[in-house]
């Protein structure tokens, strides 16, 4: 059971840099001494993470969403979570994954 637990901490933890990444993008109030600590730090972040899959299961899909697998499944046949078959089961590519939270973050 402790495996999982460190599994889910982890992707949830992946996804927040991801998100953090893109957002640090978008920051223009900064001034650049701040940006550059902030993407320092998110770099040591990612190394310290190691090799991220690019490619998910459903099941790593909803840990790095914080969602059920049914959620999923739902998102992915009625709101456009972008997809692929890989035989009978759906995978999912990571920056595309952040990509659509982005573009479906309400502001």
């Amino acid at each position: 059971m402790r495996n999982k637990v460190d599994r889910r901490d982890l992707s949830q933890l992946r996804n927040q840099v991801d998100i953090l990444s893109l957002r640090l993008d978008d920051l223009t109030t900064c001034d650049p001494g701040t940006i550059r600590q902030m993407q320092s730090r998110i770099s040591r972040i990612e190394e310290a993470i190691g090799g991220m899959k690019p490619i998910l299961t459903t099941g790593e899909t909803a840990a790095f969403l914080g969602i059920s697998k049914r959620k999923v499944y739902q998102l992915a046949k009625s709101a456009g979570l972008p997809h692929f078959r890989t035989g009978r089961r759906l995978s999912f590519d990571r920056n595309k994954l952040i990509e659509w939270i982005m573009n479906n973050i309400k502001r």
